[in-house]
Order: structure tokens, then sequence, then C-alpha cells
């Protein structure tokens, strides 16, 4: 919930009306009035999407073969601090449903 201090406006309404104590606050951190909530119906989807990083290994190896096989190894962790690729962001529209009984 937004602080005393703090200056926060309904996603929804994008500002008519300020947030206060009965705001809700979304799982995908979007934050709406009450208002907005009972006035639209509001419900609960899951959405799949995908998107693509880029890291990179320090791996210590007798060659690039053999450093490449430690890489790929299924127990190796994910490369730490990954970037994100830009423009690979996608929805996957066969990984999309509404969650059946779930209102906000």
């Amino acid at each position: 919930m937004p602080k005393k201090h703090e200056q926060v406006y309904c996603q929804i309404c994008r500002g008519e009306r300020m947030l206060d104590d009965k705001c809700i606050k979304l799982p995908n951190r979007r934050i709406i009035c009450e208002t907005c909530q009972e006035q639209h119906q509001l419900k609960i989807f899951k959405i799949g999407c995908t998107w693509h990083v880029m890291g990179h290994y320090e791996i210590a190896a007798r060659d690039m073969d053999e450093a490449i096989l430690i890489a790929t190894d299924p127990t190796c962790p994910m490369p730490p601090d990954p970037d994100y690729i830009p423009d690979s962001f996608e929805v996957d529209t066969e990984n999309c449903e509404e969650l059946e009984g779930e209102e906000v």
C-alpha cells in the first residue's frame, strides 16, 4: 500500500483517483483503486511469455571443446548477471489462461 506521503495513482483510471488504504495491489504489481476493480470486474489471467538473455561463463578447461562441454552440462548453474536481449520478449498465446474463480 502507498505510504501516506506518496502520491500513487490508479493504473486504470490513470490518476483520476489517488490511491488510499483501499487500493488493491495485483500480482503483476499494478495498483488499482477499489472503484475501478468493481466497475471493470477485473479477473486474473496467467499469461505465458518468453524472453532471451545472454550471459558469459569463465571456465577453466584444456580446450574450447571441453569448455563448451562444461558449460552445457545440466548441473552447471546459469551464468551470473545475464543481460536481456532487446526485443526478445514474446507472449506465448498457446500458454495463456484465465484463472477460474480468481477475481481481483
